[in-house]
């Protein structure tokens, strides 16, 4: 009966440790994924920042039918809260509205290159 007692507390001492981490090694988290594996590197950046330029460009400027044009069928603005979404029509009478209750325009761009001069465009 001694035995018997002694080996089942020499393999309960034995088989505890395996079972304590065995489990802490199913509750430990996973690694948070990296940046890399969640985000796509934008291989049309250039054209894409080209396109909001050209767009940015023809509002200030009044230019509403090629900032019409620059528009996707499917375009969708949104604002500060999530009512404040408009499709490319509404966008564009927006502006229109604009244009009607501004007055004496005059719009210069100034840019700056990696030297730090500023020219104006």
């Amino acid at each position: 009966m001694k035995k018997t007692i002694r080996l089942c507390l020499l393999f309960a001492t034995l088989l505890l440790p395996v079972l304590v981490t065995r489990a802490q090694a199913q509750s430990t988290p996973a690694s948070q994924p990296r940046y890399k594996d969640l985000v796509a590197e934008n291989s049309n950046a250039d054209v894409d920042i080209k396109v909001v330029g050209d767009f940015l460009n023809s509002l200030v400027s009044g230019d509403l039918e090629k900032a019409k044009s620059l528009l996707t069928e499917k375009f969708k603005g949104y604002g500060p809260a999530p009512a404040d979404s408009s499709t490319a029509e509404e966008t564009i009478n927006s502006w229109k509205g604009n244009y009607i209750t501004q007055s004496n325009r005059k719009v210069d761009f100034f840019t700056s290159d990696v030297y730090g001069i500023i020219r104006k465009s």
